[in-house]
């Protein structure tokens, strides 16, 4: 099966505060024009505090400017960066300043700030060092610096792959990551979600190396059961879906005995790990059959079989991904399905469900006709009609569930070849009205769509 993305968002803004104050507030309301000549201004006091030596007045003079920037989303860095000042504020994060907690808690949070907005101010801080001294700056032991740190630098990786790599290769870099990652459990909740949020971010696509992740990997496998936050076990789920789009990457994830931890997250309340729970195990069951049936045997069936009738959409579009990758396996995981409702569960969702949900019905249609034994495959004639389920799609589906349609028919049509006899599955799908419906196909807008039913007429009922 191939990896439907759904990624989170990449970049992220601290705020001014948690709870906004007054004069924050009084900040969103200006126009843009008040809000820029009130940076320009700050940036000045800026200049004169620094050459002044004046602490106090250096930490209030960053401390508004990143108040007027952050005020809105997106922030407002342009008038900022024309003022020249971040060629003045980067060097306020050398380590060496370390123990200037307050000036550096304060510059921190304004390049965050400017970290968040567009890919050509990125570049220009990634341009003047910025990485070198984010890096070195996931040593301080001020937490909030730390905390700027590593936010600033999930949204570096969150913008360009470019500069993804370019943090993913930086000496060190993966060292105090995992430095951060063993001490996940004494970190407060704020960094523990940004740890995973970078996580997810470094991995997504483009895919970097699998190697180059790989260190990550087990204290990532290690957390799913520790994680009880909602946006931080998303985060940590979609890391490791990031990192399952292969077969050999499935495998290794496989090794950290993760399946039975993930199938337990489907019992939490929280609709949106369940879904994303669900979405990994669709990766770890889309490769090989036996490590498909290490998760059968754990009891996912019966998971699926209560979240196929849970009110979360992406839920049960997940569940039904999920169960089509089962199904797309040997003899005795179909007979496995068949065995419980969620044949039934399906045609409901099919019948009833959302447009995207009943889309992933179908995959699971055409999947189970992959590998059946004979008796299966009668069963699903007579008794499932499942061919009377793909035809729907053929005539009422877009045109990817038509494709797809046709790939089912397609699929069982060629399981009746036998050199010399008649195919019996050609003549069922003449029976039911398939072949009068793929005729019509051929005259489809998509002309994929119509040459592929074109194909199929050719191949199976030329003879006639």
């Amino acid at each position: 099966m191939c990896i439907r993305d759904r990624l989170l968002t990449q970049k992220r803004i601290k705020g001014v505060t948690s709870s906004p104050d007054k004069e924050s507030l009084h900040y969103e309301n200006l126009s843009v024009e008040e809000r820029s000549s009130l940076i320009e201004e700050q940036a000045k006091k800026f200049v004169y505090a620094q050459e002044t030596k004046d602490r106090d007045g250096l930490c209030r003079a960053l401390s508004t400017m990143r108040e007027v920037v952050s005020a809105t989303i997106p922030p407002l860095v342009e008038p900022l960066i024309s003022t020249g000042i971040m060629t003045k504020v980067l060097p306020l994060l050398n380590f060496d300043l370390v123990n200037e907690t307050l000036v550096q808690e304060e510059a921190s949070w304004l390049v965050l700030n400017v970290l968040s907005s567009e890919s050509k101010y990125i570049e220009d801080l990634v341009d003047a060092g910025v990485i070198t001294t984010l890096v070195e700056l996931l040593r301080s032991p001020h937490i909030k610096v730390v905390g700027h740190a590593l936010w600033s630098l999930a949204n570096i990786t969150g913008d360009l792959p470019a500069f993804r790599d370019m943090v993913l290769e930086f000496p060190n870099f993966m060292e105090r990551l995992i430095e951060k990652f063993n001490d996940f459990p004494k970190l407060p909740l704020e960094i523990q979600r940004i740890l995973l949020w970078i996580s997810s971010n470094l991995s997504r696509k483009p895919f970097p190396s699998f190697e180059a992740l790989f260190e990550l990997l087990p204290f990532l496998a290690e957390l799913i059961p520790q994680v009880e936050d909602e946006e931080a076990a998303v985060d940590l789920f979609q890391a490791i879906i990031n990192m399952t789009s292969e077969d050999e990457q499935v495998e290794e994830v496989m090794k950290l005995g993760v399946a039975s931890d993930v199938v337990d997250t489907l019992k939490r309340d929280s609709e949106k790990v369940v879904a994303f729970a669900l979405r990994l195990l669709a990766n770890l069951t889309s490769g090989d059959d036996n490590l498909t049936q290490e998760i059968l045997d754990i009891g996912l069936l019966e998971h699926l079989e209560r979240l196929l009738s849970h009110p979360g959409v992406r839920v049960r579009q997940n569940a039904l991904w999920t169960l089509s990758n089962i199904l797309a396996g040997d003899e005795a995981q179909i007979e496995a399905v068949i065995s419980t409702k969620l044949l039934a569960l399906v045609d409901q969702q099919m019948l009833h469900g959302e447009e995207e949900v009943q889309g992933e019905t179908l995959f699971c249609f055409i999947n189970i006709l992959i590998n059946p034994s004979p008796e299966q495959l009668r069963f699903l004639l007579s008794q499932f009609k499942i061919v009377e389920k793909i035809l729907t799609f053929l005539e009422r589906g877009n045109k990817r569930q038509k494709a797809q349609a046709l790939l089912g028919i397609e699929r069982l049509l060629e399981k009746g070849v036998i050199e010399g006899q008649r195919n019996p599955y050609a003549e069922y799908v003449e029976a039911i009205g398939g072949r009068k419906l793929l005729e019509e196909v051929t005259k489809d807008l998509d002309p994929k769509v119509a040459a592929r039913a074109g194909k199929i007429l050719d191949n199976f009922y030329s003879a006639d």
